[in-house]
């Protein structure tokens, strides 16, 4: 089962990724974040109750954040 789950994700154009961990001074981070196989991305990132949009497009990366951010 494991040599089939790595054999579609060798396979896969894209990914999605969406979690959450806690930083080690405590804070929580959120991630909701899709990935395809030219190292695009676009999705969010949360902390501390501000929130930002996040794209990598032809190697540039644009952040946009809310007025908490």
């Amino acid at each position: 089962m494991a040599a089939r789950a790595v054999k579609a994700t060798r396979q896969a154009d894209s990914m999605h990724l969406r979690g959450s961990a806690r930083q080690e001074a405590g804070e929580p981070l959120a991630l909701d974040i899709a990935v395809d196989s030219e190292k695009n991305c676009e999705g969010t990132v949360k902390q501390q109750g501000a929130t930002a949009q996040v794209r990598h497009k032809s190697a540039t990366l644009y952040l946009k954040g809310d007025e908490k951010y």
